[in-house]
């Protein structure tokens, strides 16, 4: 992977543990904790497709950067 290809994987997981941290701050402050601990079990789903993703655009770019 190149140096840019990192850079973007890099900004892209740090945009979604912000987003999704933000949410988990709104989520304890202003609800409650079922709905808390809903949201948290739909995160690891949600965290095991995002890294999927992820890790099918890290290998598209290698295999596109290795031509």
């Amino acid at each position: 992977l190149s140096t840019s290809g990192w850079k973007k994987l890099t900004y892209l997981w740090t945009l979604f543990f912000l987003v999704t941290a933000g949410i988990n701050e709104y989520i304890r402050r202003y609800d409650t904790f079922r709905t808390w601990l809903h949201y948290k079990e739909w995160l690891v789903l949600v965290t095991i497709i995002f890294g999927l993703c992820t890790f099918v655009y890290a290998y598209i770019t290698s295999q596109h950067h290795k031509k």
